[in-house]
C-alpha cells in the first residue's frame, strides 16, 4: 500500500509539472501566429543565445497566446540542421497587450529547457575530459573555478569581447594543430576548453588528441591586446571511448 500510494504521489507531480510547463491552449489563427512570430523573432533569437551562451539554431514549434499580454514558443534548438543533439525549449514573453503607438520590445519571463540524451552523453563525455585535463596538469582551485568556455561559446563572447578575439584565432591554430577532420563517423575528441582567471590575467587551454595525449596552453591577459597564447606543455594519457558523432564540439 506504502509503495502504491507513493508511486501515485510521484505520478500526480508528474502530471502537474507537465501542465505547468506545456500551456494547452486553442490555436491561434494562422495570421495571428504569423503576426506574434515576427513581433518575437529578434527577442527568440537573443533569448536563445543568451540561455545557451552561443549561437544556436532553432526552429519554432508553436506560438501559444494564453493571455493579452503573455506569449510562450515552443521550440526545438539543435547545433545542425535535423541533427542531435536538441533542444526542447519553452520561452515566455510579456508584451503590450495593445500598444498605443509602437509595440515595446518583449520581456522575457521564463525559459526552459529539456536537453535529449545526446546533450547529456555530450556534458558527461565534456565533464570527464576537463576533469582529466585538469588532474593530468595538477592544476590547483583557482584554475578549476576559473571561467570556462567551450569554442563556440568563446567564438560568440568574442563578439562583443574584442580582448577574447585573440583566442579565437589561437584556437584555430591549436585545432588544426593537434586535432584531426572529420566529415562523417564518431570521434573521441572536443575542441578546446578555455578556463580564464580574470583576476590574475592567467588562463589555460586544454585538450587531449585522438591518442590520449593531454595538451595545456598557457594563457596570458595584456593590457592592450588581450589574451593572447603562450606556451604548450604535453602529457600522456589514455584516449577517450569514440561516443561523439563527428561535428559534436
Amino acid at each position: 500500500m506504502k509503495l502504491y500510494m507513493t508511486v501515485i504521489f510521484i505520478l500526480f507531480v508528474w502530471l502537474l509539472s507537465q501542465h505547468s510547463a506545456t500551456p494547452a491552449h486553442a490555436p491561434l489563427a494562422p495570421d495571428e501566429h504569423q503576426a506574434l512570430q515576427q513581433l518575437l523573432g529578434p527577442s527568440i533569437r537573443q533569448a536563445v543565445s543568451d540561455y545557451y551562451g552561443q549561437r544556436k539554431g532553432y526552429s519554432v514549434i508553436r506560438v501559444s497566446r494564453p493571455s493579452p499580454a503573455i506569449v510562450t514558443v515552443e521550440l526545438s534548438t539543435f547545433q545542425r540542421v535535423q541533427m542531435p543533439p536538441f533542444g526542447f525549449d519553452l520561452i515566455t514573453f510579456r508584451i503590450d497587450p495593445v500598444p498605443v503607438h509602437k509595440q515595446a520590445t518583449p520581456e522575457l519571463i521564463r525559459y526552459l529547457h529539456k536537453g535529449d540524451e545526446w546533450e547529456h552523453k555530450v556534458e558527461r563525455f565534456r565533464s570527464t575530459l576537463i576533469n582529466e585535463l585538469l588532474n593530468a596538469f595538477q592544476l590547483n582551485n583557482d584554475d578549476r573555478t576559473s571561467q570556462p568556455y567551450k569554442w563556440p561559446e568563446l567564438q560568440y563572447q568574442a563578439e562583443t569581447n574584442r580582448q577574447l578575439r585573440p583566442l579565437v584565432s589561437c584556437s584555430e591554430r591549436v585545432m588544426n594543430q593537434y586535432l584531426p577532420q572529420y566529415d562523417s563517423g564518431y570521434k573521441n575528441t572536443l575542441s578546446p576548453a578555455v578556463l580564464l582567471n580574470e583576476t590574475k590575467r592567467l588562463g589555460y587551454m586544454l585538450l587531449k588528441q585522438t591518442d590520449g595525449t593531454n595538451i595545456a596552453i598557457k594563457l596570458r591577459k595584456d593590457r592592450l591586446k588581450g589574451w593572447l597564447c603562450g606556451s604548450a606543455e604535453q602529457k600522456p594519457g589514455q584516449p577517450m571511448a569514440k561516443e561523439l558523432l563527428w561535428y559534436m564540439e
